[in-house]
């Protein structure tokens, strides 16, 4: 079996590799002489580096793997498309085509036209009641892979919001993820703490509800880039792919142990990281500082390493620390661990977390001690006022969301107290 990767540049496919894979050998990555010999040629992934030989499995299943979505969403997938959960080569071959950043992945078979198809079945609806299986539905049909663990779906919006599926291989604009049976206003949690975090001046992408028989969080992408469209498909403008990569991926580490374990510090990795390969490494510091905080202060304990990115500007030749996203108040659903997915300081226990843990943080990430708490006070006496404009904002919107405003405003109080 051969699986062909093509990745874009400045809006042009171009052909990056191939994964083979051999019985009794199991699969391989090889780079494309073309992608290897061009002046401005960059790896795919961190753990890629551009080279000749080709990649073992161990070496490039974390990057390619860590395409795929996780738990529920992948079973889900894997039995819509009759494929077996760990054989992810296959998967890819099956759904990669729309995938997280610029690569596509394309198999022997034959796919449809690129276009956009204008949605006007009951779609919204279905997926608002039953997410997983319509989400692999939809996944199937369009052929996206989308990583995480929880049901979503990738689309076009047009201009004038009307809602399209790509085909072929025509990329997304935004991504739908509806709330699940077990916290049903999970997806206005996230807005609510999303919103906040833009107003206190973190990147974020833009986000809305939109509520059809229940709540659905709809994103727009910041891996695509509609505004420097070079061509069009159906009448509509198609967006560019940025390249992505999250911090399994580029540490090498595979998805199931996304979560700190066994002493090692991920947010060590994750600065030194960004310290050799972000084009601007000062500023992306700051900027995780910011996105660790205010996780902290919201009590986001789920903020693991598939949940920070980096990103790539249309050329390839930028790399900075992408927008935060999936922002959430995890602690305020009492059937959730408070263990912080990458520890503060040393500090696991979302309640033992003091000043002194961001202490020692800003010393492992070598930021200056003093502008580091500084700067976290500063977010610590801004993000109330925050969240009660984004709360403000949606009600005006028409989303009812006063008493979990108050819920998770309950659970910022107390982390600013414990500083």
């Amino acid at each position: 079996m051969k699986l062909e990767v093509y990745a874009e540049k400045n809006g042009v496919s171009i052909h990056a590799g191939a994964i083979e894979t051999q019985p009794g050998v199991g699969e391989s990555f090889s780079y494309d002489e073309e992608w290897l010999s061009a002046p401005d040629a960059r790896p795919l992934s961190v753990t890629l580096p551009l080279q000749n030989e080709a990649f073992v499995a161990k070496k490039m299943r974390p990057y390619f793997e860590g395409l795929l979505p996780e738990g529920s969403a992948r079973s889900a997938l894997s039995s819509r498309v009759h494929v077996s959960y760990a054989a992810y080569v296959k998967l890819l071959a099956a759904v990669g085509r729309e995938c997280i950043g610029a690569v596509s992945l394309q198999g022997p078979a034959a796919t449809r036209e690129d276009s956009y198809v204008e949605i006007k079945d009951d779609i919204f609806e279905r997926l608002a009641k039953r997410s997983y299986s319509v989400a692999a539905e939809v996944s199937e049909r369009v052929r996206f892979s989308l990583a995480g663990s929880q049901a979503k779906i990738a689309l076009y919006r047009g201009p004038h919001g009307t809602w399209y599926e790509p085909t072929g291989l025509a990329p997304s604009t935004h991504i739908l993820k509806p709330a699940g049976e077990r916290f049903p206003d999970s997806a206005v949690n996230e807005c609510i703490c999303t919103l906040a975090a833009g107003i206190m001046g973190l990147t974020v992408p833009k986000i809305e509800i939109l509520d059809i028989d229940g709540p659905i969080v709809c994103t727009e992408r910041f891996d695509r880039d509609l505004s420097r469209s070079i061509r069009k498909l159906s009448g509509l403008p198609v967006p560019i792919r940025l390249h992505q990569e999250d911090f399994c991926q580029a540490t090498g580490t595979v998805p199931e142990h996304k979560y700190e374990e066994g002493g090692v510090r991920y947010l060590d990795k994750v600065v030194d990281l960004i310290g050799s390969m972000s084009t601007d490494p000062v500023a992306d510091l700051r900027m995780l500082w910011d996105v660790v905080a205010f996780n902290y202060l919201i009590g986001n304990c789920d903020a693991h390493l598939k949940n920070i990115a980096l990103l790539r500007d249309s050329t390839w030749r930028e790399l900075r620390l992408a927008p935060a996203y999936d922002l959430i108040c995890t602690s305020r659903y009492s059937g959730l661990s408070r263990r912080m997915a990458m520890s503060i300081g040393g500090t696991y226990a979302l309640e033992d977390v003091t000043a002194g843990s961001f202490e020692n943080m800003a010393k492992s990430m070598k930021l200056p001690c003093g502008r580091a708490m500084k700067r976290l006070e500063e977010l610590a006496g801004s993000v109330e006022g925050a969240i009660e404009q984004s709360l403000t904002q949606l009600e005006d919107g028409g989303v009812n969301c006063a008493e979990l405003g108050e819920m998770i405003l309950d659970e910022v109080r107390n982390n600013i107290a414990r500083l």
